[in-house]
């Protein structure tokens, strides 16, 4: 149970927001319960306008859902490139789509009308990359439910007015928020809201934020400093200073997106080591000396006229020769029948000699006329 207190400060903080944000009137343009999904996740920790922009770029250059679901993180983060996360907005854009069209091939989600609020959450909730603010901004807007969506931007600034505590901040539920405003004007108390916390998520210093915040609650720049310093404290123990912490969703898009990698030294990889002067002039010498050795080899093979890789006929074995002597020795031994041939009597007759062939030569070669 909501303590007693916190409804008349509720009542008091919407009177405060009234004199200085209006509520949004761009939703009368959405009217599916797709496109209130999508400007949901658009929406999120950043200002009504910025939204607005970026949804109506999403919806002129892009073709249909389609394109959008198979467009990379790197474009949808150029169409948010306003608002304060386009990488998360790109990833929250995109994930709802690929789980719809995983599961039903199809980008309609109106059947949620038809359903009860407990069995549309159900269903939503089985959609993968839809967060607590964008399930509650399609309840509040699409099904006619009574809720205040709170994203991480609101449950700060309410945390710092007194409006909410740790336990609730972890659990995304105010006690009392819903009680204390009624359900018709739940949607414009919600839009201002939403408006003061984008201004606070954006610049905690904004003038607007600290005179609501002074208004409400004197105590509440106490509160803050003391949840700067509480931030600082965690971050400097995590390993990061406090003025360099960026969100997860910002660390990771050009990783999604297929981006470059940062430059500088990689965590778990030794550095390459450069080789020495000496030995890198000494590479190029040796493959000289082997183009050297390789002509030098080719230009004796020219001049003796014999491949080196054959062998010459003299080293050849005598295996084949033998072979051949003996099959001739086989056949003169063998007995003729009458009449018939002896090859190697009338090869030994016929055949000339080896001094008779030099003989003939030298003849023949006088007998040529100069």
């Amino acid at each position: 149970m909501s303590p007693p207190s916190r409804v008349p400060q509720f009542a008091r903080l919407q009177q405060l927001l009234a004199k200085h944000y209006r509520p949004d009137k761009s939703a009368e343009d959405r009217t599916t319960v797709l496109e209130h999904l999508i400007f949901a996740a658009l929406l999120e920790n950043a200002p009504h306008a910025a939204a607005s922009e970026a949804f109506r770029r999403l919806r002129t250059e892009f073709f249909d859902w389609n394109e959008i679901r198979v467009s990379t993180l790197r474009d949808l983060s150029e169409i948010a490139a306003e608002l304060p996360d386009p990488g998360g907005a790109a990833l929250r854009i995109k994930q709802p789509l690929q789980s719809l069209f995983e599961s039903t091939y199809s980008f309609d989600l109106e059947g949620l009308r038809k359903l009860t609020i407990n069995q549309a959450l159900e269903r939503i909730d089985k959609i993968k990359g839809v967060t607590p603010f964008m399930r509650s901004y399609v309840v509040q807007h699409a099904l006619g439910g009574h809720t205040i969506p709170l994203d991480d931007a609101a449950l700060a600034v309410l945390f710092v007015a007194g409006l909410a505590d740790e336990s609730e901040m972890r659990t995304r539920s105010v006690a009392g928020l819903e009680r204390a405003i009624p359900k018709n004007k739940g949607i414009v108390f919600a839009a201002m809201l939403h408006d003061w916390a984008a201004a606070f998520y954006a610049d905690r210093r904004d003038p607007t934020v600290v005179k609501i915040l002074k208004d409400l609650d004197a105590n509440s720049l106490q509160r803050l400093q003391a949840w700067e310093r509480q931030i600082a404290a965690a971050s400097a123990t995590a390993g990061h200073p406090a003025e360099a912490v960026v969100s997860v969703s910002e660390r990771s898009a050009p990783e999604m997106s297929g981006g470059a990698e940062p430059k500088g030294k990689r965590r778990g990889r030794k550095p390459r080591v450069k080789a020495p002067d000496d030995a890198a002039e000494a590479k190029p010498a040796v493959k000289t000396s082997d183009r050297e050795s390789a002509a030098a080899s080719e230009a004796k093979t020219a001049s003796d006229g014999m491949p080196r890789s054959k062998p010459a006929e003299s080293d050849r074995p005598t295996k084949d020769r033998s072979r051949a002597e003996s099959g001739k020795k086989a056949a003169s031994k063998r007995p003729r029948k009458s009449g018939e041939h002896n090859p190697a009597k009338g090869a030994s007759k016929s055949a000339p000699t080896g001094k008779s062939q030099r003989g003939d030569a030298r003849k023949s070669a006088r007998r040529k006329p100069r």
